[in-house]
């Protein structure tokens, strides 16, 4: 297991974009459970939840999510996090339309073989929430995260 994550780790490596994402205006109200200080604690082997309020700033017929962390400099999706952000909305349904508050949810799985990540040298986590056809980012934050 631990070799397949190493593979998958150097697999993204040369194709990820190395360049840290930025929010900018897309950036929204987001809650991560269990978290109230400026660095989030993501227990291994178990599920963090993540809430995001959004407002769009014109339609999209279908969003995708996206939850990265980034190990060692290079850009790592969580693995399990469903694609299907329109499944994950608790208030509101695709398509979605501009100026309305939609409220996204998410389970995100922390699996036992991500590396521990210490207070230290936390790492940013990145939630996004995409247009399904051409990856524009409709809501996204940027999270500091350690793993333990």
């Amino acid at each position: 297991m631990a070799c397949r994550v190493l593979l998958l780790i150097v697999l993204l490596g040369v194709t990820a974009r190395l360049t840290e994402a930025r929010c900018g205006r897309k950036s929204q109200n987001v809650k991560v459970d269990n978290c109230t200080g400026k660095v989030c604690t993501l227990p291994k082997g178990g599920n963090t939840g993540i809430t995001i309020r959004f407002r769009p700033d014109k339609p999209y017929d279908r969003l995708k999510a996206k939850v990265t962390g980034v190990l060692g400099g290079i850009r790592v999706p969580f693995a399990g996090v469903p694609s299907d952000a329109c499944s994950g909305l608790q208030q509101g349904a695709c398509p979605v339309q501009p100026g309305q508050e939609y409220v996204y949810r998410a389970d995100i799985p922390v699996s036992r073989a991500y590396p521990s990540v210490s207070t230290r040298s936390a790492q940013r986590s990145s939630s996004f929430l995409v247009d399904a056809e051409t990856d524009e980012s409709v809501a996204c934050s940027l999270i500091r995260v350690r793993i333990r």
